[in-house]
């Protein structure tokens, strides 16, 4: 029973549905599952897994770049659907949220410290020290991108 109640966990069972199978209470199938082994066998399993994701996703990569287009467009139906189950997509949002819209702020108020700078001569406070080559190399940046 201990190793169908171990197997069960695996295969993402929860704890009321092994107890129900085996037809013990969820205190028990707790006490199994909280046993040192059970998580050292977890944990192993859990570090193989994560060892084998860059296999998988490379294996996912040669499918997308297959010269086969259903092939895919099958496994590219199959990764979205897995990454973004039914009814968990939302549409994108058109407004910024405030994070975003503080940074558009920050950025308008240095466009214009620049330009007061620019047209009339003033200083900037020392804080702001080599703002402006900031400024034109992440510009540029952009351009080339």
């Amino acid at each position: 029973m201990r190793e169908r109640v171990i197997v069960a966990h695996f295969n993402g069972q929860s704890n009321r549905q092994i107890a129900s199978a085996e037809g013990i209470d969820r205190d028990t199938v707790g006490r199994i599952l909280s046993q040192e082994e059970v998580a050292r066998l977890k944990a192993e399993y859990q570090s193989r897994l994560f060892g084998m994701v860059g296999k998988a996703i490379s294996v996912y990569e040669q499918a997308l770049n297959s010269d086969d287009p259903r092939l895919a467009a099958v496994i590219a139906t199959k990764l979205i659907d897995h990454v973004f189950p039914k009814g968990t997509m939302e549409p994108p949002s058109l407004e910024p949220d405030r994070t975003q819209q503080r940074w558009i702020i920050l950025g308008q108020l240095t466009e214009m410290m620049l330009e007061k700078k620019q047209r009339y001569g003033l200083p900037l406070p020392p804080e702001y020290d080599g703002l402006e080559q900031e400024a034109s190399r992440r510009l540029e940046a952009a351009a080339q991108r």
